[in-house]
C-alpha cells in the first residue's frame, strides 16, 4: 500500500506498529521510505536485482541476494522474480495458528479454483510468464507452502 495517510497509521500502530517492510516489487516503492519514518526508521527489504528502480535512496533500504532471506518471527522472504526479477513473496511460517500463511504481492495469483494459482509477467495486457519461469519458481515456493493441501503445482 503506497498511501500513506492518518487512517493507515493509526490501525497499523493500533496493531503495535511495524518492525520492517518488505516490499515485493518495484509498483510500490514510491513512500516507502516515507512509511519507514513514520515507523522509526524500521529497515526496508529489498532485493538486489530490482536495485536500478529506487529512485530515492536511503540508509534504511536494505538490499539482499540469493533466493532467500531469513527475517526475525518465523518470517522468510523468497525470490520468485516474474514480471521483475527481484519479485518477493514473504513465507510467514507461523501465521493462522502454525499453519502458515504465503503473501504473494502479485507474484503469485489467487484464481477462482481453490487448487491452482497463475503467474503472469503483464496483468494489463494479460501475458503470462513463460513455461521456463514458472518452472524456476514452483520449487522456490514448494517448502512454504508444504503444508498447504488446496494447491497443486506442476509436477
Amino acid at each position: 500500500m503506497s498511501l500513506l495517510d492518518d487512517t493507515a497509521l493509526d490501525v497499523i500502530r493500533g496493531a503495535r506498529g511495524l518492525r520492517g517492510i518488505a516490499i515485493s516489487h518495484p509498483h510500490y516503492y514510491t513512500t516507502m521510505l516515507d512509511w519507514s519514518a513514520a515507523f522509526g526508521h524500521c529497515p526496508i527489504y529489498l532485493h538486489e536485482a530490482d536495485r536500478r528502480w529506487v529512485m530515492r535512496p536511503g540508509d534504511v533500504l536494505e538490499f539482499w541476494s540469493g533466493e532467500s532471506r531469513s527475517l526475525f518471527g518465523g518470517l522468510q522472504l523468497v525470490r520468485c522474480g516474474g514480471h521483475f526479477a527481484g519479485g518477493t513473496v514473504l513465507h510467514w511460517r507461523d501465521a493462522v495458528e502454525g499453519r502458515g500463511a504465503l503473501l504473494s504481492g502479485d507474484t503469485v495469483q489467487v484464481v477462482p479454483d481453490r487448487r491452482w494459482v497463475s503467474f503472469m509477467y503483464s496483468y494489463p495486457n494479460y501475458i503470462p510468464l513463460d513455461r521456463g519461469a514458472v518452472l524456476r519458481i514452483v520449487p522456490l515456493l514448494k517448502p512454504s507452502i508444504s503444508n498447504v493441501s488446496t494447491v497443486l503445482f506442476p509436477s
